[in-house]
């Protein structure tokens, strides 16, 4: 613990303990400059910044890990960004919490044709949750259940 030891953040020019810092051997004194409050923003605003270059990465290292084709740049993410879920058409938000319904999420229209320019759409945490790694045929299935469930419980209710 650091308890009476202080900073000031070259951010906000606020003294504070050392614990309001992160530890960095890099530095002459062992902590960052900003604190950890100010971190946060800087690092958000280049996460926002860099929005689409980090979903290249995370598209290529996903590929390697499902062995899938990859050939996507940040540019044709960007291109195919209109802000709303390609399947609900609904309004989704780059820097979102990834566990909001709402948060953008690159989905390989066909799974098995991986990461590459035209099989790859924008849609929700919500909507990939749901679509997953199935095809039409079993969202015809389940679409089906969920038809016939449906109608026997209004039978049933009536």
């Amino acid at each position: 613990m650091t308890v009476g030891k202080t900073k000031v953040c070259s951010k906000c020019r606020q003294e504070l303990d050392l614990s309001e810092f992160h530890k960095n051997s890099l530095r002459k004194d062992g902590y960052n400059n900003y604190c950890k409050s100010c971190k946060k923003v800087i690092d958000r605003k280049c996460y926002l910044k860099s929005f689409f270059k980090y979903a290249c990465n995370r598209a290529r290292y996903h590929a390697k890990e499902y062995k899938v084709n990859y050939d996507l740049d940040e540019i044709y993410l960007e291109s195919i960004w209109d802000g709303n879920c390609a399947i609900y058409q609904t309004p989704i938000k780059k820097g979102v919490q990834q566990k909001s319904p709402h948060a953008p999420e690159l989905d390989r229209i066909i799974p098995s044709l991986g990461y590459t320019k035209g099989n790859c759409a924008w849609v929700s945490s919500k909507a990939n949750r749901i679509k997953a790694d199935g095809d039409y045929i079993d969202h015809l299935l389940i679409a089906g259940y969920l038809l016939e469930h449906e109608s026997k419980t209004r039978r049933r209710a009536a």
